[in-house]
């Protein structure tokens, strides 16, 4: 039970992480939640066309997933700018702001569905900077130690946010009558209070300690520092003195040129680690099950309530495959492990749901034969293992690896990446469901396959290790640089310990 005792810092650093993981609920949620709003009769009548054709209701379901993505993927862009030159945390903020604005237009029945689809424009440039915002942020703040833990929160709540939402459709669907708009409004409205909850709670912590630090407010670093490690003793004072030596070093060896420093095979070798853990993370095939569930399911029960069943398990089966591995594993097996060992359990788990599926199909009609169960069973596995290995990690991965001057536009990129596959795997499943069945499964069985090759040979391990550390970990010229200048400031006694005693005094 010695984990569990936790230090003022580590409440602080659970603290922060439940607050901007917020993101990732907003995120699940919002995803979660469209889906089943849209096709509520109250939902047509307010919006005109409770009497049209199934074509124009599939327009509207494809316009509604399809433009909040889009404005997802702007938004994950504008944060390079603005999370370098105001902060992490007022660009969370404002992200907070747009979310709650994207998300009240689309509460008002305004009985258009061009104001709908400006809100979810909207509503989508708030949770695609976000999804960049909570791993910078998450990662420059939190211990080593915890680094991966307090990351992962990211994923947990996400699986959380479209657990809830398929829950509060359900509830509006049976409860309230469709004869009034509430009826899809209370659904949507609450998306909200997260979506508040996440601005007004960034006034309870301080601004990343490491950007400020970039920014020469070494006081101010300093402070944030000691606040979320609840100490201001030699351990801390030895990270800070890391922090800035590692962030003077990259600034003389490109010569304060973000230009030259991206001609560095190093950095270009981690910019494209990063993008290539993204991509991988997204086209796994969980994303597209998570999105197709219930005709994934009738391609393996057969059409019925039973698909229904399966679904609402198999977002249980996310919850809590992702809180274990939160609570037992993130800090004890090591990213290179999951990555490989997660890649290579979803093929096998894929691979024999196509293989089962092909000689042994459903007969429909809401018959369940025992190859239907033992399928389900196989992709319940395959999600599992998504959430203790690609899912929660891919998002800290991605902000780990990078240089200091470089973090914000890869994790930007690697965003960008994730944004861009969803909207081509929200476009593709249906078609590939419909034309190609249970080679949908083989396929990205292979794609597994070909991830776990990769993390294999190209993951570098960030488990226990500072942000600085990983300037050792690519063997990037900039440590021994900070070597030089960590010794040198011991030697004639760092300024910037100075200003650590005057801020004690």
């Amino acid at each position: 039970m010695a984990q569990f005792q936790l230090s003022q810092g580590d409440l602080r650093a659970y603290y922060l992480g439940v607050l901007v993981c917020l993101g990732g609920f907003l995120f699940g949620y919002d995803t979660g939640v469209v889906g089943g709003s849209i096709t509520l009769p109250s939902y047509k009548n307010s919006f005109g066309f409770a009497d049209s054709s199934k074509s124009t209701a599939t327009k509207v379901a494809s316009l509604t997933v399809g433009l909040q993505q889009c404005g997802s993927f702007v938004g994950c862009f504008l944060m390079i700018p603005l999370g370098r030159y105001i902060g992490r945390r007022l660009s969370m903020q404002l992200c907070s702001a747009i979310f709650v604005i994207g998300a009240g237009i689309q509460t008002a029945d305004t009985h258009d569905l061009a104001s709908f689809y400006a809100g979810r424009i909207i509503a989508g440039l708030g949770v695609g900077g976000a999804s960049v915002l909570v791993p910078l942020y998450a990662s420059e703040m939190s211990p080593k130690h915890l680094r991966g833990r307090v990351g992962s929160g990211y994923q947990f709540l996400f699986t959380w946010g479209i657990f809830l939402s398929s829950w509060v459709n359900y509830a509006v669907n049976k409860h309230v009558s469709p004869a009034t708009p509430r009826q899809w409004q209370i659904p949507i409205s609450v998306q909200i209070i997260p979506g508040a909850l996440l601005g007004l709670g960034m006034f309870t912590v301080p601004e990343s300690a490491r950007w400020l630090a970039k920014q020469d407010r070494r006081d101010e670093a300093w402070k944030a520092l000691t606040w979320i490690r609840g100490s201001d003793g030699p351990e801390v004072q030895e990270e800070m003195d890391e922090i800035n030596a590692t962030i003077k070093a990259e600034k003389e060896i490109s010569r304060g040129s973000l230009r030259v420093e991206l001609k560095s095979k190093v950095t270009l070798y981690r910019l494209g680690l990063s993008f290539a853990i993204m991509l991988a993370q997204v086209c796994t095939g969980a994303n597209a099950l998570a999105y197709f569930s219930p005709q994934f399911f009738a391609l393996v029960v057969g059409d019925g309530t039973e698909s229904l069943l399966v679904t609402g398990i198999f977002g249980a089966v996310k919850i809590v495959s992702c809180g274990l591995f939160i609570l037992f594993l993130s800090e004890r097996i090591g990213r290179r492990f999951a990555f490989t060992g997660g890649a290579l359990g979803m093929a096998a788990c894929l691979l024999c749901v196509a293989i089962v599926h092909k000689l042994l199909p459903p007969p429909g009609h809401g018959q369940v034969t025992g190859s239907g169960i033992a399928v389900v069973a196989l992709i319940y596995l395959a999600i599992a293992i998504y959430n203790i290995s690609w899912g929660p990690l891919g998002w800290i991965y991605i902000a780990e690896v990078l240089s200091p001057r470089t973090r914000d536009i890869g994790v930007s990129i690697a965003l960008g990446t994730q944004w861009t596959f969803n909207i081509v795997w929200s476009v593709a499943t249906p078609y590939m469901i419909a034309k190609i069945g249970w080679a949908t499964f083989l396929m990205f069985a292979i794609v597994d396959v070909c991830s776990a090759i990769f993390s294999w040979f190209c993951v570098r391990e960030t488990m226990g290790k500072s942000l600085e550390d990983m300037e050792k970990e690519f063997n990037s010229e900039s440590a021994t640089l900070t070597a030089q200048i960590e010794q040198d400031d011991r030697a004639n006694g760092s300024a910037v310990s100075s200003s650590y005693d005057a801020g004690k005094a």
